[in-house]
């Protein structure tokens, strides 16, 4: 399992990744007209126990799904955080 392979394929369908040393997880999003990442559309994936994890605030609220692949990954990124 590896990040670096994650961050490819968001990258190639749109998403913007970063990756924070400080918190072990990519940072990604979308940005908007202005090149400023919509806070909407903002979420973080990170490896935990041989899983993917996806993170977002819903409101203030912190959510979280976990992945056993890339695939299911992306599938969950493009139906949560659309790219119009």
């Amino acid at each position: 399992m590896s990040l670096k392979k994650v961050e490819t394929e968001l990258e190639e369908c749109g998403y913007i990744c970063t990756f924070h040393k400080i918190t072990d997880a990519l940072h990604c999003g979308i940005h908007d007209d202005r090149t400023v990442l919509k806070l909407d559309l903002m979420f973080q994936v990170s490896e935990k126990a041989n899983d993917y994890v996806c993170s977002w605030f819903y409101y203030n609220d912190p959510m979280e799904e976990s992945f056993s692949s890339i695939e299911e990954l992306l599938k969950f990124v493009k139906e949560k955080f659309p790219i119009n």
